[in-house]
């Protein structure tokens, strides 16, 4: 009866053995899967964040385009703008317009607000009685931003 009390408790100690692999393979095995789906959400994220940005370079080689359009549209004498070609060009700007806006395109506003050097170039300081000291009296050039990012920052003149 001795080996069979013996051999008993060596069965229920390789059971016990064989229960805390178990659960160390376990574990182990859901420790990986879990690594494995944040591996799959970073990459996820990264690549869509990649693709976000990847029209980056086409977007900004547009911007000389829409500035050329909005210059094109300044010029026009005001008894030109109701000619059917005028309105086809202004037309083709505000189409222009939505096209980058539905692409994350965003013009930075500036004038009126605090130079932020973030966001906007100085490229003078001038005298003006219109705006306080270090406020954008002037923009040059406008600046665009693609969602959160700068693509292009403003031109602008600061007031003294």
């Amino acid at each position: 009866m001795s080996d069979k009390k013996d051999k008993l408790e060596e069965l229920e100690e390789k059971i016990e053995k064989l229960k805390k692999e178990k659960e160390e393979y376990l574990e182990g095995w859901q420790r990986a899967r879990a690594n494995f789906i944040n591996y799959k959400k970073r990459e996820k994220e990264r690549l869509q964040e990649t693709i976000k940005y990847s029209s980056e370079e086409f977007l900004l080689k547009l911007l000389p385009i829409l500035d050329n359009l909005e210059r094109a549209e300044q010029y026009i004498p005001r008894e030109e703008r109701e000619k059917d070609w005028v309105q086809g060009i202004i037309h083709i700007k505000t189409q222009f317009r939505r096209f980058l806006k539905e692409e994350g395109v965003e013009r930075i506003k500036t004038i009126g607000k605090k130079f932020d050097p973030n966001f906007a170039e100085a490229i003078e300081r001038i005298e003006t009685d219109d705006y306080n000291s270090d406020i954008v009296a002037k923009e040059i050039q406008p600046g665009y931003k693609l969602e959160d990012k700068v693509l292009r920052p403003a031109k602008v003149k600061v007031a003294k």
